[in-house]
């Protein structure tokens, strides 16, 4: 998300080669845009529009080329802030509202829940796909007051299906990254001030 030399807010992709900037896509008048990203085809880009006014968030597949719009359902329009994230092989979106995780086709169709937090202050952090597009890694804890509690990560099959706990305690993950052999994961965990780097090996089922 950017801004032009009018200060419309949007999604902009720059050449390198020549420094030109293109606008990829532009929010209305009391609209936002969140989270853009690339299609693998490179001709298309999603992203979720906000309307500042009423609030409901519109997640949005679009043509750079043509224009064209069409928009993918959620069923949480009215959550306010979405988080998304295609998955690697650009099939599916993932999407994180309030305290509930679920994905989309990214041709369209009906979404797909795959977990919600009934805990008291329960709320969900999207982490990452893991490298084949098989299984969803997130963080679920409880809002204490001013503090976040009870931290854990999961793994949970994109198709639906039991989750499994990965790590807990105070666990937080910041900058979740996977290695290309998508058995480990490298993350910063922000402790107290301080911060570490820890790795986490054999995530995924054999």
């Amino acid at each position: 998300m950017a801004f032009d030399e009018k200060k419309v807010e949007g999604a902009y992709s720059a050449d390198i080669q020549n420094a030109s900037v293109r606008a990829l896509a532009q929010a209305g008048r009391d609209q936002t845009i969140f989270q853009p990203e690339w299609l693998p085809d490179g001709e298309q880009i999603v992203f979720y529009r906000r309307d500042k006014t009423a609030h409901p968030s519109h997640v949005i597949v679009r043509n750079v080329d043509t224009g064209a719009e069409r928009e993918l359902e959620t069923g949480q329009d009215a959550a306010g802030f979405i988080d998304t994230a295609i998955s690697p092989d650009g099939r599916q979106l993932a999407f994180r509202a309030a305290a509930a995780l679920g994905i989309v086709p990214i041709a369209g169709g009906a979404p797909l829940e795959l977990f919600r937090s009934n805990a008291t202050g329960g709320r969900l952090n999207f982490l990452g796909w893991s490298p084949d597009s098989l299984h969803l890694i997130f963080e679920t804890t409880q809002r204490m007051g001013l503090r976040n509690v009870n931290r854990e990560v999961w793994r949970i099959p994109a198709g639906g299906g039991e989750r499994t706990k990965l790590a807990s305690d105070q666990f937080q993950a910041e900058k979740f990254q996977f290695h290309p052999d998508g058995r480990r994961i490298a993350y910063s965990a922000t402790e107290g001030g301080g911060m570490e780097i820890w790795a986490l090996e054999n995530l995924l089922p054999k």
